[in-house]
This record gives C-alpha cells, sequence and structure tokens, in this order.
C-alpha cells in the first residue's frame, strides 16, 4: 500500500500546495531579484492613484449625483432605487457615508469630495497588493509577475477610475479577491463550502459584476467535485434570492425603463457584439498596438491557461458567458467602464504567454 505524500514530499517533487500548478526547480527559484523593481512599480502606481486628490479633481455630474444620494439619504434609504437615475451596490455606498459621518465636520466640509471619494481610492490602491497576491498564486516565474503587475499598476483606466465615486475600482478589487479564493482555496468539507460561498456572495453588495466571477468559480467547483457544487450553488442561489427580492427587484423596476435607454447601444446583439468587443479592449485595455491584436494575444492566452491554468481558462469563459446573456437580456451593460473589474483576467491571460518564456 502506498504512502500518502506529505505537503512537504509534494513541494520537493514540484507541485504547489495552493494551486496544484507543477513546476520546474528553475520556475521556483530564481536567480535575478525583481524585489526592488516590484516595489518601485507599486510605489509609482499608488502615487500614480494620489495625483487626483492632489490636484483636487472635481466631481463630474454622475459623481455628483451619487454623492447627494449619499449625504441625503439614511442608510436603508441607500439599499433603496437612488435619485437622477443613479445605480450603485448598496455597501458602496453605505461605506461612503459611513466616511463622511467620521472626517467630516462643519470647518472640513470642503474636503467632503475627497472623503466620499475614499471609497473607490481606498479600493483603487488595495487593489494593486491583491492583483501581486494573486499573481503569486498562479505563476511562480517572477519575470511573468513582474509584467503583470506593471500591466495592472500602470493602466491609465485603472489609475483614473481610483478617484471616482463611482463603484468601477471596488470592482477591480473584488474580482482579484474572487480570483485569489477560487484559485486557491478548496475547503474540506460540503458544509464548509456552503458556508464559504455564503460568505463570498455578499460581495455583490460591494460590486454587482462579482456575480459574473462568482458563476465562473462555481462551475470551476463543478468540474473537481459535483457534491461541492451542489452545496455552493445552493448557498449562492439562496443570497442571490434574498438579494434579487429586497434590492434588485426594486431597481429593476424603478429604473429598468430608463437604464434601457440610456445603455441600448451598449446591449449585445447580433450586429454589434464585435464593435463592443473592440470598444472595450481599445478604452481599458490598450497594449499600445492594434484591437485586433489584443485579442488575438487575449485569445492566444486563454488557449494556453486552457492547457496550464484550467481554473483560470473555466472561470474566464464562464464569466464571460454568463455577462454576455446578461448583456444580451438588457441586464447588463456591455460598456467599457462597467467591465473594468475583467481587467486583472485579462492581464493574467498576457501573462499565460509570458509564463512560455523560461526564467
Amino acid at each position: 500500500m502506498a504512502k500518502k505524500q506529505t505537503p512537504k514530499q509534494n513541494k520537493k517533487k514540484g507541485y504547489n500546495n495552493k494551486t496544484n500548478k507543477k513546476t520546474t526547480p528553475q520556475k521556483s527559484k530564481s536567480s535575478t531579484n525583481l524585489f526592488p523593481l516590484v516595489c518601485g512599480v507599486i510605489t509609482v502606481g499608488i502615487l500614480a492613484r494620489l495625483l487626483f486628490p492632489l490636484f483636487n479633481v472635481g466631481m463630474w455630474h454622475d459623481e455628483c449625483a451619487i454623492a447627494i444620494n449619499v449625504l441625503d439619504k439614511d442608510f436603508w434609504g441607500l439599499f433603496n432605487p437612488m435619485r437622477f437615475s443613479q445605480v450603485a451596490p448598496p455597501l458602496f455606498l453605505c461605506t461612503a457615508k459611513i466616511f463622511t459621518y467620521l472626517l467630516s465636520t462643519q470647518s472640513s466640509m470642503h474636503f467632503s469630495d475627497f472623503i466620499l471619494r475614499l471609497v473607490p481610492l481606498a479600493a483603487g490602491i488595495g487593489s494593486i497588493f491583491a492583483f501581486y497576491h494573486l499573481l503569486k498564486n498562479i505563476f511562480f516565474n517572477k519575470f511573468v509577475v513582474t509584467i503583470g503587475l506593471i500591466l495592472f499598476a500602470l493602466n491609465p483606466m485603472l489609475i483614473n477610475y481610483s478617484y471616482e465615486l463611482k463603484p468601477f475600482s471596488t470592482d477591480v478589487l473584488i474580482c482579484s479577491l474572487l480570483l485569489m479564493y477560487f484559485v486557491r482555496y478548496n475547503p474540506e468539507g460540503y458544509w464548509r463550502q456552503f458556508i464559504q460561498i455564503l460568505v463570498i456572495s455578499s460581495s455583490m453588495l460591494f460590486s454587482f459584476p462579482a456575480f459574473f466571477i462568482i458563476s465562473g468559480g462555481l462551475i470551476n467547483i463543478l468540474v473537481k467535485d459535483w457534491r461541492k457544487f451542489l452545496y455552493a450553488v445552493s448557498a449562492f442561489i439562496l443570497f442571490l434570492t434574498f438579494y434579487f427580492i429586497y434590492h434588485l427587484w426594486g431597481i429593476m423596476e424603478f429604473h429598468g425603463e430608463t437604464m434601457d435607454k440610456y445603455w441600448a447601444a451598449f446591449f449585445i446583439n447580433w450586429q454589434n457584439y464585435f464593435h463592443l468587443i473592440l470598444n472595450w479592449i481599445k478604452t481599458n485595455f490598450n497594449l499600445f498596438i492594434s484591437p485586433t491584436i489584443t485579442i488575438w494575444i487575449l485569445i492566444t492566452g486563454f488557449i494556453i491557461s486552457c492547457f496550464r491554468d484550467k481554473k483560470i481558462a473555466i472561470i474566464t469563459s464562464t464569466s464571460i458567458i454568463t455577462l454576455c446573456i446578461a448583456s444580451y437580456l438588457h441586464l447588463y451593460p456591455f460598456a467599457p467602464r462597467m467591465l473594468l473589474f475583467f481587467s486583472p483576467i485579462l492581464i493574467i491571460l498576457v501573462c499565460e504567454i509570458f509564463d512560455l518564456i523560461p526564467e
């Protein structure tokens, strides 16, 4: 009877216990110290996000509309439909309101713009560290991790939306954390899986697009263990039902017709899907080359992930499919800023290509 291998024995054979991804001794040990460069990239990324409050950039009309809702409504009111046709996750709004209570005084109201924007700013900075940790759990080539961090920390759109009173930078942070969970963790026990999925489902209170990433993660669980999938999907449906009844249904009833007209050009149909994809890539993920070439690079990275990182491939494909279905049903617009949450996945696909290069 063969002896059960310990985690240490597995590690010596070249397996990473967190991701079950086989590595080689060359990838697990690097002769080049890139840590100073990593620290430099993180520092530049943080400083770039701090330039907006330094220059006291004013709010545009959508931000002002959300700010009025945050300041005028009580906490329960933020769970109800908002004025001026605005839609945002309730806990994102409540957290912004908490900061106004904690930091605003009569003598410092001129800092109210900065205080209201602390949530997206903190999320923008925090997402750098979350994504860096995610990269280290997927790739063992330090050069690849550094490339991915550069593409993320210095992305102009991620920098821009880190100081805007909209939930887009929070979406990116939540996406990175959810990816980390589904890539790294595989809890033992069905009820433990149920409880964990129920907890992470609550991330939808901070970020609507969390739904797409969780859907991909659930399919990943199905591929590994269908019994765990049943517990996980039951937890997700339980939360989704409660959330739909107490929040989403009211939003759809109140804002449905208005939002449908406003986002009419950004709902996928059989004629415009390629144009919308090109616009998305050109706006959010500019590799300083043709958007069409960028799409082929991403497709190549996805194909590589199908053989080397099946978890990433499953989450990516499922998230895209559910996103396209939601857009086709006029439930979620395929607009570039609404898809900013997908940036971590796109960068990981690019890194898959660089990971083929020996360190």
